[in-house]
């Protein structure tokens, strides 16, 4: 499944806002991890941070261009196998 297949919900639903986006998540997702909010909200901050460096990096003004948000994706899913919320 993926959040785009997610249908009858808001794609706009977590207000721009990593709380809201954190919030989505949980109401979709099961989690056994405990303190799973700021699992999540950690997990944001790191990939925040790696986007700025990649978007730096690449003279890049936005993240959406294929070969940026590749390299998003693939550091989105090291950090969750890294934080134990996927399997790899």
């Amino acid at each position: 499944m993926t959040l785009s297949d997610y249908k009858g919900r808001d794609p706009l639903i977590h207000n721009g806002s990593c709380a809201g986006m954190v919030a989505c998540l949980l109401d979709t997702f099961e989690s056994d991890l405990p303190d799973a909010p700021s699992e999540f909200r950690r997990a944001a901050r790191l990939l925040r941070h790696s986007a700025a460096v990649m978007k730096r990096d690449l003279k890049a003004k936005s993240l959406f261009r294929p070969s940026l948000f590749r390299l998003l994706v693939a550091a989105a899913t090291e950090i969750a196998v890294q934080r134990q919320f996927i399997e790899p």
